[in-house]
């Protein structure tokens, strides 16, 4: 039976649907199966980052009210072995998934096909967002390093294992290493000691993803940037703590160079 992984954030903005496209992808790099769900009707992003505009034929509504088959509304994400997207559809900014048990048969059905489920999550604590994590075993919460992100992460963390999710992990995104290391930005470890989950991911703040999200994501993986997303796969595919290290350019005196320069907007 795979794994069932609901990738959540206390608000939006904090690029959940950026981390689960990599996150995604780099565990078909590991040679695990993948299927990503979109969840998220209401944004629906997840087809987009990953270039299928044009090729849906059926969404998740169509799954949900049993107009096709799981085969049918499957997209294949070209370029990568293995993974597979469940797109929402175009459905509005106000829509929800609908039936959680409905949800939950399909996500457990298609765990039992893929190694990985991962779910595009609606961020805060709606409706669509409790339908959500009822079709996921695992929850995975997107942090950037900023006191009101941290905040909403940990009532976010509450809310789920007041619904009985057990197993949480958290990751920290756009996390900025120069400024990290002077003292001014929060640090992942200060940001461990207030979140009780796992931390499973550090992605830095990148120039990639900003230019390429809206292109193409699959472009990402092929640039630094990538070893940060393959690294929080392996953490969690093999259980272990394994994480990117993004202080490690400014650290000495080429680090402190470096700092200097991003301070000038050099």
């Amino acid at each position: 039976m795979g794994r069932r992984i609901v990738v959540t954030s206390g608000k939006g903005g904090a690029g959940k649907t950026t981390i689960a496209a990599g996150l995604g992808l780099s565990l078909a790099s590991l040679g695990a199966s993948v299927v990503m769900i979109d969840a998220d009707v209401g944004l629906s992003n997840l087809d987009t980052l990953l270039e299928l505009d044009g090729k849906i034929m059926f969404d998740l509504s169509d799954l949900m009210n049993r107009k096709c088959r799981i085969k049918q509304a499957l997209i294949a994400v070209s370029g990568h072995d293995n993974v597979y997207v469940l797109a929402s559809g175009k459905a509005g900014a106000d829509a929800e998934i609908g039936d959680p048990v409905r949800f939950a048969e399909i996500t457990s059905k298609l765990a039992e096909v893929f190694d990985y489920c991962i779910i595009d999550c609606p961020a805060g604590a709606s409706d669509g967002f409790k339908t959500a994590i009822s079709g996921a075993d695992e929850a995975i919460v997107v942090v950037t390093p900023h006191i009101v992100s941290i905040r909403d992460a940990d009532k976010i963390l509450g809310i789920l294992l007041a619904a009985g999710m057990q197993d949480t992990m958290f990751v920290i995104n756009r996390i900025r290493g120069d400024l990290a290391v002077s003292g001014k930005m929060l640090s992942h470890k200060e940001i461990e000691a207030v979140l009780n989950a796992k931390l499973v991911g550090v992605v830095p703040e990148s120039d990639d993803v900003t230019i390429l999200s809206s292109l193409a994501f699959g472009k990402i993986m092929q640039r630094e940037i990538s070893r940060s997303f393959v690294m929080m796969a392996e953490s969690i595919h093999k259980n272990k703590r394994i994480l990117f290290d993004y202080k490690k350019k400014y650290r000495g005196v080429f680090g402190f160079i470096r700092r200097k320069m991003l301070e000038k907007g050099a």
